[in-house]
């Protein structure tokens, strides 16, 4: 429950220096760290390159942005969504989650199509899906992962959102 708590505090704090973060100077960079490592609890990592930033703690990374690579320690038994650009991801390795956002120009319905493929052809069964005007969700479970899936639009780019939680 701390690491859960510890990596939501850090991607509150996070967000909210985000605009801190970027384009800035060293200074700017290692007063943030500090920051975060203070919300966070522990020491914490902090890479900028460009647009994109990465913090990385003891219990996992989280990195936002635009075309981000999904990390190395992206479970494997979790699908990417291959058809967009990654623009968040976050993995918490001691509460078995790991998060990722796409943004993408398919349409919603194909673009729930597209990760609904790649959940049930990586073996997972879907167990429940909703529809409300834009929005698009199913639940799934496989491979020892429970999976929330959310696929969106605001009317012009569409948002697809992958949650998976280890099973217990």
């Amino acid at each position: 429950m701390k690491a859960r708590r510890s990596l939501t505090a850090l991607a509150v704090t996070c967000l909210a220096a985000g605009s801190l973060l970027v384009g800035c100077g060293q200074i700017a960079e290692s007063a943030t760290e500090q920051l975060l490592e203070q919300a966070g609890g522990g020491s914490m990592d902090i890479d900028i390159e460009g647009d994109n930033v990465t913090v990385q703690g003891e219990d996992g990374a989280m990195s936002m942005g635009g075309d981000l690579a999904l990390p190395d320690n992206w479970p494997a038994e979790v699908p990417a969504f291959t058809d967009g650009s990654l623009v968040f991801v976050s993995v918490d390795t001691n509460a078995g989650s790991a998060t990722g956002t796409w943004n993408t120009d398919l349409a919603v319905d194909d673009a729930l199509a597209s990760i609904r493929g790649a959940a049930e052809g990586a073996g997972y069964a879907v167990e429940s899906e909703s529809q409300i005007e834009g929005l698009r969700s199913f639940s799934a479970k496989g491979n020892g992962y429970r999976l929330d899936v959310n696929v969106a639009t605001d009317g012009s780019a569409t948002t697809v959102l992958v949650f998976a939680t280890k099973e217990q």
